[in-house]
């Protein structure tokens, strides 16, 4: 698994933000799901593929709702950042696998699987949703086969009376992508600030989310507000580095010349410097 798709999925570890997808999404925000019911499922299944071959599939993100003792439902979430045709065929051959796997086993704890997939990206998703849409074209018997659909939601996309049913962390990323330059930033205070700001720097490719959070790290009450406010600061201190070691080499400075200039008006270490200097320098 590449590190961008774990950058995605660990926010959606949290059991709350876990919990409130569900309840936001699935149940239209109304509080069916509690988080401490919540208990991380198995996401990686085994099956076979030819007479000898073994092959995994994995889901992002699995978790079990347990109640009296007992699995009740097992919930999974997948992020998805392109558009993929067949991706209800991935799907059901996951969820086969989990069914299979009830049926083989003696065990009375017999639960239904229900999934989601979070897509990210910013085009319109127009592929099936279920396979019966995927064959109908093609085949006129599909009327006739089981169905197996997917519960897509389209994240940077999302209404606003949809946003407004998060509760927990996820709702400052879903306005922040869906508002994209007329964003403003709330006074939502974050319980997984580090998470966030991974999970932003994932899905945007912007790396001065990253930048920031040695600055959040173990501190409290942080508001998306004061989030934003140090990005754009990381922001503005990029561009005056860029441009402090391009005047300096421009004038054949020496290299202490431009890491004294670096220190002094950005207010910054020497180390912080010297890395400043060494990224945005001439190579050649």
């Amino acid at each position: 698994m590449g590190q961008k798709d774990l950058s995605q999925k660990e926010l959606l570890l949290c059991p709350d933000v876990f919990a409130d997808l569900v309840n936001g999404l699935l149940y239209k925000g109304n509080m069916i799901l509690r988080q401490e019911e919540l208990h991380p499922a198995p996401t990686e299944t085994i099956y076979r593929a030819g007479r000898k071959k073994l092959k995994n599939q994995i889901q992002d993100v699995g978790m079990d709702e347990i109640r009296d003792g007992r699995i009740y439902i097992r919930y999974t979430i997948e992020n998805q950042t392109q558009i993929d045709r067949r991706l209800v065929f991935r799907k059901a051959g996951y969820q086969g696998i989990c069914y299979r796997k009830q049926y083989d086993h003696t065990s009375e704890n017999l639960y239904p699987v229900v999934g989601i997939v979070l897509y990210w990206g910013k085009k319109t998703w127009k592929k099936p949703h279920n396979l019966k849409d995927f064959f109908s074209t093609e085949v006129q018997e599909a009327q006739y086969m089981d169905d197996v659909r997917l519960n897509l939601y389209e994240m940077a996309n999302l209404s606003a009376e949809i946003r407004k049913r998060f509760k927990s962390d996820i709702r400052v990323i879903t306005d922040y992508l869906a508002e994209g330059e007329s964003y403003i930033p709330s006074r939502q205070k974050l319980k997984h600030p580090e998470e966030v700001l991974i999970m932003l720097s994932a899905l945007t490719g912007d790396v001065r989310f990253e930048d920031i959070i040695e600055e959040v790290r173990d501190k409290e009450d942080i508001r998306m507000c004061e989030l934003i406010d140090r990005y754009e600061k990381r922001g503005r201190e990029l561009g005056s580095a860029i441009e402090i070691v391009s005047f300096g080499e421009e004038l054949e400075w020496s290299v202490d010349d431009i890491i004294d200039r670096l220190k002094n008006r950005l207010h910054i270490k020497e180390a912080k410097a010297r890395e400043y200097y060494e990224t945005y320098r001439s190579r050649v």
